[in-house]
């Protein structure tokens, strides 16, 4: 096929990433980024770039009739895979006359509303010192050093009203909270407490302003995705995202 040949006479040569899926021998060894497998998450950070080549179906990569709700994923997949400092590959099996049925189309318009929410989180970031939290494994980090931000991403609202977080260093003072909720912004104090040395126990309930709501926030609201970046400390506020 000449690969090479072309490859060196190609305009683009150099803006082109190749995955490691072009010869024998080259799976997780050779190439711009890693593919390693379908599926592939590592769970921790690896040394070099990857990608997670994954299905919504967890059991096919076309379209399945007899296809239940339990076997198709969610945006977790998404958290750990950015977190990890990976990219993510997305497919979806269309129908044999290309249509994309209901259940598909209303996972990927989750994915489009949840990271027009909380896209600074996943967007241009970088992987964090922690990929996951220590204490609670549900919360996943990315950060933009640069601007000395941390982000820890959390799925499932906690049963307590209290997000203990195990990896950051605990500092004296107030913090500022940047948090995104169902289209709510709201940037303020919030109730903390520190656990030694190292983590931090924060108060949900303190996050939300009550003038945000018409009633009391449900106690588990699905899903959410708290996105938390410590600074300084601002007056309390909300308005739609």
């Amino acid at each position: 096929w000449e690969v090479s040949v072309c490859c060196c006479c190609s305009p683009v040569r150099k803006t082109v990433e190749t995955n490691d899926r072009w010869g024998l021998g080259t799976i997780c060894k050779h190439g711009g980024y890693y593919t390693c497998a379908d599926r592939y998450n590592p769970g921790h950070l690896l040394p070099h770039k990857w990608e997670n080549c994954m299905t919504i179906d967890r059991k096919s990569w076309g379209f399945r009739r007899n296809a239940e709700l339990r076997d198709f994923l969610s945006i977790q997949q998404l958290v750990q895979t950015v977190s990890c400092g990976g990219n993510l590959l997305v497919n979806i099996g269309p129908t044999h006359d290309g249509q994309i049925i209901p259940l598909f189309e209303e996972r990927l318009r989750q994915m489009g509303q949840w990271l027009s929410v909380n896209g600074e989180a996943i967007y241009s970031t970088k992987p964090w010192r922690h990929q996951n939290d220590t204490v609670t494994p549900t919360v996943w980090y990315t950060s933009r050093p640069e601007q000395s931000l941390v982000y820890a991403v959390f799925l499932t609202w906690p049963k307590t009203d209290s997000l203990i977080l195990g990896a950051p260093s605990a500092t004296a003072g107030h913090s500022k909270v940047s948090h995104h909720w169902a289209g709510v912004h709201t940037h303020g104090t919030y109730r903390e407490r520190r656990l030694g040395t190292r983590g931090w126990a924060l108060g949900l309930s303190w996050m939300l302003p009550h003038h945000c709501f018409t009633s009391t926030p449900p106690p588990n609201p699905y899903p959410v995705g708290g996105v938390w970046d410590w600074e300084g400390q601002r007056d309390r506020s909300c308005y739609g995202s």
